[in-house]
């Protein structure tokens, strides 16, 4: 599983560029720090995916379940301290301590959790690793197969580094920064689709 959670802010070119996420197999997670924004973004793309028939559950909203009911969106993502809210049929949560993660993994209401940050974060300044490469890895061949491909690794994930992810144990990984194609403030929906191509393909030759 490769996730694409949205820049925090509105960037015009952005619903096209989900839209080619979406037909790539992408999971789209819809974040933006203002609420109005985050609407827009949401009616957006869900009325692009219903004109072009596109699988509204490859989107999750952050936060808003109530958004999720009114466009029909596929889940919501919530903080660790928000989880235990109304959230429909698909849950996600944020974790980051191991002690997140098994609790979110033991009580068996969410189909996956991010876990970060793994690497020094693209996007947010000054977000260092969390955690060293030993101790992820022990931690995930620990847990079952199954409860293993719940966990999503995120935090300055890009090309360079995609294929240790994988070789960690997780089952997914997320991105933000290293996904969106910014030219003159626009998102650039084919170079970004390209980004995640190159990035999805060294994860699943990574995973083979």
């Amino acid at each position: 599983m490769i996730v694409a959670i949205t820049l925090p802010y509105a960037a015009d070119g952005e619903t096209e560029a989900v839209a080619r996420l979406a037909e790539a197999d992408a999971i789209i997670h819809l974040r933006k720090d203002d609420a109005s924004e985050l609407e827009e973004a949401v009616k957006g793309s869900a009325d692009l995916f219903d004109r072009s028939g596109l699988d509204k559950s490859r989107l999750r909203v952050h936060h808003n379940f109530l958004l999720c009911q009114k466009y029909g969106i596929g889940g919501v993502h919530r903080r660790f301290v928000e989880r235990g809210e109304p959230f429909g049929d698909r849950l996600s949560v944020s974790c980051h301590s191991f002690g997140e993660a098994t609790a979110v993994i033991d009580e068996a209401t969410a189909e996956y959790l991010f876990l970060s940050p793994i690497f020094d974060s693209n996007s947010k300044k000054g977000y260092k690793a969390a955690f060293t490469y030993d101790e992820l890895r022990a931690f995930l061949l620990g847990l079952t197969p199954a409860k293993r491909d719940r966990v999503i690794a995120l935090g300055g994930i890009d090309d360079r580094n995609v294929a240790v992810c994988a070789d960690m144990g997780f089952g997914g990984c997320a991105m933000i920064g290293s996904i969106w194609c910014l030219d003159g403030g626009r998102i650039d929906p084919k170079r970004t689709l390209e980004n995640f191509l190159t990035i999805r393909e060294k994860w699943l030759c990574a995973k083979r």
